[in-house]
């Protein structure tokens, strides 16, 4: 059998299993990689992610924010990743439905194959990976093909910021459904950058800095002083926190109202007695619920496991200074009385004058 996926030894029999199964499925396949699509026994895949859609939608929000490309390179990524993610999600619901897949383990191989069939390319998987379904879920694999690079090279463009984003978010919606588990990809390396292979990274949202940071040999960045409260979950997603902090600081307040709304992490900002004045979607969607509005006048409190407020309650007292910042895992109160553990920063309020 032809290897279209490269897989740590640990787990080659798994991705042989897998192989096999994928290779049933697109046993009637056409592709056509100029549309970005594939056509598998009277199925249509459209494959946001292969078309030359990033490129475009980069362009047009280039223009639309001509004043900042790190703004404008922000959105685009967490769009068309959000795009990607929900369409991994929908393919991997129905490849399982159509292999007869119940369990996580038979469910893991089966994603990586199908990027190699869908992408013109084998996947390779490091050996320090942990693909399990778990907290500890860690996968770092590289794709010399990408759609999203081919179509920035064939456009004959370069880009300093993440473009392979659609790829990353593909994943992490596929190998979401098949665990049940949030996951989020970090694009590491990208042909478009002349790169040798895009390289993605991907893990639970609480772990994916730490990962990465190890990956790259350095310590996470510590962001910037902001006039603000936040505890969210970090996707280390470091130009569009930039690009949110610049705004804050220096721009009108319409565009930071845009760039608050617009930020993958979830923020809350609350004032001397704790109501909270300001929440964002992210931090919405984080502890289950549909609007931000929902979150304001409420006390911060209410959003943390009971057992874990009078600790962090403590932490945040302790911020005697307006440059200290209190970092530490919060588990988090959803409304359906479900917890989720994020890792938030907490930063004393600054009056900008």
């Amino acid at each position: 059998m032809s290897r279209t996926v490269k897989a740590p030894p640990p787990i080659e029999a798994l991705f042989d299993k897998a192989e096999e199964q994928v290779s049933r499925f697109f046993r009637d396949r056409r592709d056509d990689p100029t549309k970005g699509t594939i056509e598998i026994s009277d199925e249509r895949f459209v494959l946001v992610r292969g078309a030359s859609l990033s490129v475009e939608f980069f362009d047009v929000l280039k223009r639309l924010f001509a004043h900042s490309e790190h703004e404008a390179a922000g959105i685009a990524s967490q769009m068309l990743f959000d795009i990607a993610h929900a369409l991994g999600k929908a393919d991997a619901r129905h490849f399982h439905k159509a292999m007869g897949l119940s369990d996580p383990i038979s469910k893991l191989a089966p994603g990586p194959i199908f990027f190699s069939h869908a992408g013109w390319a084998f996947v390779d998987i490091s050996e320090e990976s942990k693909p399990e379904p778990s907290e500890d879920y860690f996968l770092l694999y590289d794709h010399p093909y990408s759609f999203e690079a081919d179509a920035w090279m064939r456009a004959g463009k370069h880009s300093d910021f993440p473009v392979c984003h659609m790829n990353a978010g593909y994943s992490s919606g596929w190998c979401e459904e098949s665990f049940g588990l949030p996951l989020v990809a970090t694009e590491v390396s990208c042909r478009a950058r002349g790169d040798a292979a895009c390289r993605f990274i991907m893990a639970p949202p609480a772990r994916i800095e730490a990962h990465l940071a190890r990956h790259l040999g350095h310590a996470p960045k510590q962001p910037k002083k902001i006039p603000y409260g936040e505890l969210g979950k970090s996707f280390n997603r470091d130009w569009t926190k930039e690009a949110l902090l610049e705004k804050s600081l220096q721009k009108s307040e319409r565009d930071y109202r845009a760039l608050f709304d617009l930020s993958p992490d979830a923020i809350l900002v609350w004032n001397a007695d704790g109501t909270v004045d300001a929440a964002n979607k992210s931090a919405a969607k984080l502890l289950g619920y549909e609007k931000a509005e929902e979150l304001i006048g409420r006390n911060w409190q209410d959003f943390l496991a009971p057992e874990e407020r009078q600790a962090a309650v403590k932490r945040i007292q302790s911020l005697e200074k307006p440059s200290l910042i209190s970092e530490s895992e919060f588990k988090m109160r959803r409304k359906d009385g479900s917890h989720v553990l994020v890792e938030g920063r907490v930063f004393e309020v600054v009056p900008v004058v």
